[in-house]
């Protein structure tokens, strides 16, 4: 699953003293020449770890933007963000290797409890820019596996600006836990991990039954995300309490997790979550008791581009047993694309209506 790094080194000015080996956060001994030591110097000299900061925070912006200007994928824009601010990291440390401890970026933007203390707290910006830094390429690329994973589907649900919020906020609030049982301390905390965990829980409390590839036990299995969630904070919880000094803060993943659940239940109460994928006749109208309006078959007739598409709207007009029509609803909804970006749609029962994550909406009863 996602990695949320735990890397105790010591401050960057403490860097900038020594020269003697450093202990990365994988703890692995490397030695330098004197030309490194003077490279290192250069690249983590004040001015230049400023503008490098700058410029990583600046690639975050510009993909975050791309996604809205051309209605694309923000899950695709947050997978290249964390891409783009990793060689970055990369090409700005001085010491050999795909370690990205030295960079000045990382020192820069990289999340330490002390941030909390009154002192420091001007430095707590970086509970949100942490969450786009990772120390090596495994550790890049796991998390983004997994926020491929779970992020696109749940982006096909919510939209791109709640996924960006989700993404954001929880990202931000995940080291609150591990900060609240390391108060003060200087452990460098990094990596996407802790958001990828709060995007999980979100979607397990908005959309419990829809159903997403995850990796359980090194095998990629199709599973509701309810049980992926649960497995995935159940082993997080264990981890948390047997491993609790390793290089790895499962209490900044539980954190994440916690503060997607929370945001769940916010987002729940904008409307924007069905009630799972239960058909127009089950909605929560319909369990008060209240009388759930019929489908309007000429805007669905709309929608209908294919001979099949309009056969299931005409076997949802004959059907006598609301439960027959429900069913065709799913399966006609299920083959519709996207009239803007050709995405599928998802359902919002609830409110009887047809999104993308694009923007596009449609309400379809009468």
């Amino acid at each position: 699953m996602a990695l949320f790094c735990r890397v105790r080194t010591s401050r960057c000015r403490d860097l900038r003293k020594r020269e003697r080996p450093y202990r990365n956060s994988y703890h692995h001994l490397v030695d330098y020449s004197g030309a490194n030591r003077l490279a290192e110097k250069i690249w983590m000299s004040e001015p230049t770890g400023i503008v490098l900061s700058v410029a990583a925070v600046a690639a975050v912006a510009l993909s975050v933007a791309y996604a809205y200007v051309r209605k694309g994928s923000m899950t695709l824009s947050l997978v290249v963000s964390n891409v783009a601010v990793f060689v970055l990291c990369i090409f700005s440390t001085a010491r050999p290797g795909m370690y990205t401890i030295t960079s000045p970026v990382v020192q820069n933007l990289g999340f330490r409890p002390e941030y909390l203390l009154p002192e420091n707290f001007l430095s707590a910006y970086t509970l949100v820019t942490s969450a786009f830094l990772h120390a090596d390429p495994i550790h890049l690329v796991m998390n983004m596996l997994v926020m491929a994973l779970v992020a696109l589907p749940f982006e096909e649900r919510v939209g791109r600006s709640r996924l960006l919020a989700v993404y954001l906020v929880t990202g931000a609030l995940a080291p609150l836990l591990h900060s609240a049982f390391n108060w003060g301390g200087a452990t460098l905390l990094i990596g996407a991990s802790g958001a990828i965990f709060g995007i999980l829980g979100a979607f397990a409390v908005l959309y419990p039954n829809d159903r997403i590839v995850m990796p359980v036990i090194f095998i990629f299995m199709r599973v509701p995300v309810y049980a992926g969630a649960l497995i995935f904070a159940a082993l997080e919880t264990v981890y948390a309490i047997s491993m609790p000094q390793g290089n790895t803060s499962h209490f900044a993943h539980l954190g994440g997790f916690i503060a997607g659940v929370l945001l769940a239940v916010v987002l729940r109460k904008t409307g924007i979550a069905a009630s799972g994928r239960t058909g127009v006749g089950k909605t929560a109208a319909a369990a008060a008791g209240g009388r759930v309006a019929e489908p309007d078959y000429e805007k669905l007739l709309v929608l209908a581009k294919t001979d099949p598409q309009k056969e299931m709207v005409k076997k949802m007009r004959d059907a006598d047993v609301a439960d027959v029509r429900d069913a065709w609803m799913e399966h006609f909804v299920s083959s519709l694309e996207c009239p803007n970006c050709k995405r599928f749609l998802s359902h919002d029962t609830q409110k009887g209506r047809l999104i993308c994550g694009c923007g596009y909406e449609m309400f379809y009863r009468k």
